[in-house]
């Protein structure tokens, strides 16, 4: 965190900057999140076509002191900024496999995913709260209740490590 400069409680999302990655959607609704919430939202990726519609986004909303862009993160940090996040919220409308919601989970960092493709398959369906990355309701409701119950945290960490266990080359 400190290296980044991030605040104590933060979402992270790491995805390239890609539309089918769905920043915008998870910025709408962090947004909302912020009427009841002091935290921050993490972005990290390489910078794609879509980045400076992002940018834009953020400004328009006066979003630029609680999002910050950290662009691509050496892999010697992720662990932490995996670590340290209330949660990962992986937005992205496009599957079928993504490797950030196995990280979080081998991690230990609660996991907010999209329900697209074989996504509950692949991370289980009790180690994550699914969404429907095209509802920033929804999106905004799980953000709210990872930042609120801590309750819900800890059986996520405990079904993500149970369901990361169960992985392996040859099941994958």
């Amino acid at each position: 965190r400190k290296k980044f400069n991030i605040k104590k409680k933060y979402i992270f999302y790491p995805a390239q900057f890609w539309e089918q990655k769905n920043h915008i959607n998870l910025i709408l609704a962090f947004k909302n999140v912020l009427h009841k919430y002091d935290a921050s939202l993490v972005l990290s990726g390489a910078k794609k076509i879509n980045f400076q519609n992002i940018k834009r986004i953020i400004k328009e909303n006066k979003l630029e002191k609680n999002i910050k862009i950290i662009n691509y993160v050496h892999e010697k940090y992720m662990y932490s900024l995996y670590k340290n996040a209330e949660c990962v919220a992986y937005v992205s409308r496009t599957g079928p496999t993504n490797v950030p919601p196995l990280e979080a989970l081998k991690v230990g960092t609660p996991l907010i995913c999209s329900d697209v493709y074989e996504m509950k398959k692949q991370v289980g369906s009790k180690s994550a709260i699914f969404i429907n990355p095209k509802k920033i309701s929804e999106i905004q409701k799980s953000i709210e209740n990872i930042l609120k119950n801590n309750i819900l945290k800890k059986r996520l960490i405990h079904n993500g490590k149970k369901r990361i266990k169960k992985l392996s080359l040859e099941s994958f």
